[in-house]
């Protein structure tokens, strides 16, 4: 249970989003409102409350002069909010301010799509020194992040920092709704989230009895970061290019990643591999290659792709937003854990992957349930903090792969079929209203 303070309540049963001042409520039976303001710190929807009401978890909501043990003052805040010359309690009635000075509630940043990234969470960190020198005492300021292992407490400086899987329940969510398994759309009120027509359905649904692949792999690689840099050119280094599809720098954006980098090249490996990444870096840094979609096209699409990049492909290649980077700056954020939105594709429509992503990554899926793919490759890239000794594992395991003669490898996809089939049901029937029922018992201070 959850007990939440809004500021405004429609009908008095449905919040219109803190922070916000101006809102209209939707055209549709599901009246939920929408900031309208032109400047906005929070998202316009309430989006975090509707993901809780959509799954059962209980709550009860408050407003003017109510009040509550445990009661929290939820702002879902959108990157706007964190900017150097913004300041929060411009958005928030005097009174509300007040409650949350007085100890009467606490504040509650919401901000599950940020998982990672010492340089974007220090500008949090501003952020809550700000309300600490406004008068918002720092144990009155609760957060909540993406990052289930909730590893930048020491960096922003508060026990009050709680971590959610919420890629997981978004995508839950958002493919009940695609797929019209439940009506959803209300939940987050976008393109990806609604059921996109019969046609457009019909070309991105993958089928598991049409599995029958033409080649190796689809590599979901398209963002130019560097731990994409380190695998395309790994790919090419050797020889595995060419046995599957990759994208790369997908949203045409200026590259100048150095072949020197420790995050590229493992210069251990001696001079003949250092030139031939440094070719391989050289060439990609001028080079985009479009798989599926461009970013642009991603921006009004969301995750969709097009199924045949799974009837085609043996096995699928995720890259992750983050890598460990072992940066010295802030060495803690190895331990970041956030799986992101492709990898809960991946079990939605039952295909096998690997990931190019967070440490124990598969180790968190298992425990969530699913079955691994480690009956066709080994997974022990996942335990790996250097980024070339990850990307260096996966490659092997194409290696290993495309050593299978067919009648092998038939074999391999058959026996994995069944538990990647389950893996789907899992997916789709997961309660998961306990994940937030986990997290207020967490938050709870009364």
């Amino acid at each position: 249970m959850i007990n939440l303070y809004y500021d405004t309540l429609v009908d008095d049963t449905v919040p219109v989003p803190n922070g916000s001042k101006i809102w209209q409520c939707a055209n549709n039976t599901s009246r939920i409102p929408k900031a309208t303001d032109s400047h906005l710190i929070v998202h316009e929807y309430t989006y975090f409350f509707n993901c809780i009401k959509a799954l059962g978890s209980p709550f009860e909501l408050f407003t003017a002069k109510e009040d509550c043990n445990n009661l929290f003052y939820p702002l879902e805040l959108n990157p706007l909010a964190l900017k150097e010359d913004e300041n929060i309690l411009d958005y928030i009635p005097t009174k509300s301010i007040k409650r949350i000075s007085k100890g009467k509630m606490k504040m509650l940043l919401l901000i599950p799509t940020i998982s990672h990234d010492y340089r974007y969470l220090w500008k949090l960190r501003r952020t809550i020194d700000n309300l600490t020198g406004l008068g918002i005492p720092r144990e009155q300021i609760y957060i909540v992040l993406g990052d289930i292992n909730q590893t930048y407490r020491k960096l922003l400086n508060t026990k009050n920092l709680f971590g959610i899987d919420w890629n997981q329940i978004y995508m839950q969510i958002a493919l009940k709704s695609r797929y019209n398994i439940e009506d959803l759309r209300w939940v987050f009120n976008n393109e990806f989230a609604s059921w996109p027509g019969e046609e457009k359905l019909k070309a991105e649904q993958f089928d598991i009895d049409n599995w029958n692949p033409k080649r190796l792999y689809s590599a979901f690689t398209g963002k130019a970061n560097l731990h994409n840099t380190c695998f395309v050119s790994d790919l090419k280094y050797y020889g595995l290019d060419t046995l599957g599809k990759y994208s790369y720098n997908i949203g045409y954006n200026d590259i100048n990643h150095n072949f020197k980098d420790f995050r590229i090249t493992d210069k251990t490996k001696g001079e003949e591999f250092i030139e031939r990444k440094k070719h391989y870096v050289k060439n990609l840094s001028k080079k985009t290659v479009i798989m599926d979609m461009t970013t642009a096209q991603r921006r009004v699409d969301g995750q969709y792709v097009n199924k045949s990049l799974y009837e085609d492909s043996v096995i699928n290649i995720i890259s992750d937003s983050w890598m460990p980077m072992l940066d010295e700056n802030y060495l803690d954020e190895t331990n970041v854990l956030a799986p992101g939105k492709m990898i809960w594709l991946q079990i939605a429509k039952a295909h096998p992957f690997m990931v190019l992503g967070c440490l124990n990554t598969i180790n968190y899926i298992m425990n969530q349930g699913y079955f691994s793919s480690n009956f066709l490759v080994n997974e022990d890239y996942d335990r790996v903090t250097s980024i070339t000794k990850t990307s260096e594992m996966i490659c092997d395991n194409l290696k290993m792969l495309n050593e299978c003669d067919t009648k092998e490898l038939k074999d391999k996809m058959e026996f994995i079929k069944p538990y990647l089939i389950k893996n789907k049901e899992k997916f789709f029937e997961r309660p998961n209203k306990r994940k937030f029922n986990l997290l207020f018992e967490e938050m709870k201070y009364e």
